[in-house]
């Protein structure tokens, strides 16, 4: 099981970035770049979840965890499909399995939820 780790630089540049985004009043809309968890205090700020990305070419592994209040296993990658290849996904269309991102197993089937909105990866 792999743990989701981030920097204590990320978290600091976020926080002053957010304290600047506070201080300084603009009228302009900014957009946060792909994959970021953007702040909802409106300031702009945000964290680039990016290199938390498990990716082929790493022969990375999923990030898994087990829902003890649930009753099922999870799985998935932060900002990308999800490694190891899934079939069967309930209600989603074979030529989209490859490019779902989190799912969870129940009762022998396989749930999709969330699915990686950039192209495919090949898992040659």
């Amino acid at each position: 099981m792999r743990r989701l780790r981030i920097s204590v630089a990320l978290l600091v540049g976020a926080v002053a970035a957010a304290v600047a985004g506070e201080a300084a009043s603009s009228s302009t809309t900014t957009t946060a770049p792909a994959c970021t968890a953007t702040s909802s205090t409106g300031s702009g700020a945000f964290f680039d979840l990016r290199p938390d990305l498990a990716g082929p070419p790493n022969k990375a592994k999923d990030y898994r965890a087990k829902g003890y209040d649930y009753g099922s296993n999870f799985t998935l990658n932060i900002c990308g499909a999800v490694v190891e290849p899934v079939k069967d996904v309930v209600g989603v269309e074979k030529e989209l399995w490859a490019n779902v991102s989190a799912f969870y197993t129940a009762h022998g089937n396989v749930y999709s939820i969330g699915c990686d909105a950039g192209p495919s990866i090949s898992m040659v």
